[in-house]
């Protein structure tokens, strides 16, 4: 199988490639600009985008461009393309938010990943969109910043009042195994089992690595940033998922 990894740059592109080596894949990173109809590749895993969310309300055409018109740049090439989607495409409303919930998203940054799923829904028969969300592996800034300071006896505060499903980078490389094994197809939505707000996954990672929870101090989001407050996803479809503590484990000895 020829696999590529697109936004091999990113932290979810570089983190996965990291990951399916370690599963016994061997995917070849790529980077943009590329001649996708020449790709030669049997599938594609597309982690590239533009993810800043409040960066998308200020900069509507780079959103539009990496989130809309890269997809269909992608459905020229040939080979399966496999699209990593955002729970952003749902809002606060909407429950459960699973693969039969049509998407109402109420951000500029969910508008554009939605457009991109529907363009390349109708452009490319062989597609998989994966739609998941609070990606978190060793270089997030949740490790590389606020463990750092916690570790040094600084207090840092964590929204208790937005929730999703947080899911490690190397649970969603061995779901994506999974999902090119058995050739799924269509929107499935991928995450780890629990929901929780950023002020509990830090408390959960705080005390896996032994240090000092009481540190993590609670904050509500400001009322000016616009993002949904239960971006938690669910699925109609069976396939295992590991609750936080786990993945958390699997971080901490630097597996998928």
């Amino acid at each position: 199988m020829r696999l590529a990894v697109l936004g091999c740059n990113g932290f979810v592109g570089r983190n996965l490639i990291r990951h399916l080596n370690y599963l016994g894949l061997d995917p070849t990173p790529l980077s943009r600009p590329f001649r996708y109809e020449t790709a030669d590749y049997n599938i594609i895993i597309n982690t590239a985008g533009y993810k800043d969310i409040i960066g998308c309300e200020k900069n509507i055409n780079r959103a539009i461009d990496d989130n809309v018109r890269l997809l269909f740049q992608l459905s020229q090439a040939p080979g399966k393309i496999i699209h990593i989607s955002t729970d952003y495409v749902f809002n606060d409303s909407q429950t459960p938010k699973n693969e039969n919930t049509v998407p109402n998203p109420n951000t500029t940054y969910g508008i554009t990943k939605l457009a991109g799923e529907i363009l390349l829904g109708k452009a490319k028969k062989d597609h998989l969109i994966i739609r998941t969300g609070g990606l978190y592996d060793k270089d997030h800034w949740l490790m590389t910043d606020c463990m750092i300071k916690i570790r040094n006896n600084i207090k840092v505060e964590a929204f208790d009042d937005v929730v999703n499903t947080p899911t490690y980078v190397g649970s969603l490389a061995k779901y994506l195994i999974y999902a090119m094994t058995k050739n799924v197809t269509g929107i499935r939505h991928y995450s780890d089992a629990e929901a929780l707000s950023r002020y509990d996954l830090m408390k959960t990672i705080a005390k896996k690595m032994l240090l000092d929870d009481s540190l993590i101090i609670r904050c509500k989001k400001p009322a000016h940033v616009n993002i949904p407050t239960d971006l938690s996803l669910s699925s109609i479809y069976d396939y295992p998922r590991r609750c936080v503590d786990q993945s958390v484990s699997a971080l901490l000895e630097d597996a998928p």
